[in-house]
């Protein structure tokens, strides 16, 4: 169908409203979600408003950069895709890098907390943006929305572009505190697990960037130690069901997220024992 002139005229008043902006976006997913869709509607249904709930005394946080306060839900922007959640900053400062940080690892903990199975991860680059209409669209979106759901352990992972711009607002506002705990960053290596990618009958690992998010929450643990599996599981069993009923992917998830909890554990202790 031909357009006619004021058609035409409409959407070259809308290309003129888009700008290219950069964003940071952190996309979540709640894993083997659909499953508790089908058999536990309503169950899935609270575990949404969980999520919202603690995405809501997140935002109320702040951060300080620079000795100045600056509150999270100014910087951030919430979005729920059924079974995905996705933080984007509203710019690409050193604000907005350090509150996506903290936001995205509150949330990542607050899951867990919840027995939900979360996998996450952080980008950064290029968005294109219509704010008239609020429609948004980037590469890094789809990059994001890829790596978080073959990820295999309740993780949020990051983009090697997000430790150089941490580091940068480091050196920018003169503070290297900046996203750490007990002296030392947040970010730190580990061999990412792949679902969907097997060598001889394993899991392909690939070392990449992670928060340590529990050195992060050392305060939720009443002691900090070693958890057996059945031990971490426990509170996810009223949903998922026994743990030896479970498939291999989901007992993988398990087991991956047990040995990264317990390594992280055992370097904080050792962080914590060198500062006294």
């Amino acid at each position: 169908m031909k357009l006619t002139k004021h058609e035409r005229q409409e959407i070259s008043e809308e290309l003129q409203n888009i700008t290219n902006t950069l964003r940071y976006t952190a996309v979540f997913h709640l894993k083997y979600f659909s499953e508790i869709i089908m058999t536990q509607t309503k169950e899935a249904f609270t575990t949404v408003c969980e999520c919202e709930a603690s995405l809501e005394q997140i935002l109320k946080k702040t951060i300080t950069i620079k000795f100045e306060k600056v509150d999270l839900k100014s910087r951030l922007i919430v979005n729920f895709l059924v079974d995905k959640v996705v933080i984007t900053s509203i710019g690409n400062t050193n604000a907005d890098c350090v509150a996506i940080l903290t936001a995205s690892t509150e949330f990542l903990t607050e899951c867990t907390g919840k027995a939900i199975f979360t996998t996450g991860y952080l980008t950064y680059g290029h968005f294109y943006l219509n704010e008239t209409r609020n429609i948004m669209c980037g590469k890094p979106y789809v990059m994001a929305d890829q790596l978080a759901g073959k990820i295999q352990f309740n993780a949020l992972v990051c983009d090697k572009v997000i430790e150089q711009n941490l580091e940068e607002a480091r050196l920018f506002t003169k503070n290297d505190e900046l996203f750490t705990t007990l002296g030392q960053s947040l970010m730190t290596r580990w061999d990412v697990p792949i679902f969907g990618s097997l060598l001889e009958g394993g899991l392909v690992k690939q070392s990449m960037i992670v928060v340590d998010w529990p050195r992060y929450s050392l305060d939720i643990f009443e002691t900090i130690r070693s958890y057996s599996v059945e031990e971490f599981y426990a509170p996810f069993e009223t949903i998922h069901g026994a743990l030896d009923t479970l498939h291999e992917e989901k007992k993988t998830h398990i087991n991956e997220t047990v040995s990264f909890l317990n390594h992280r554990l055992a370097e904080s202790v050792k962080l914590f024992n060198s500062t006294i």
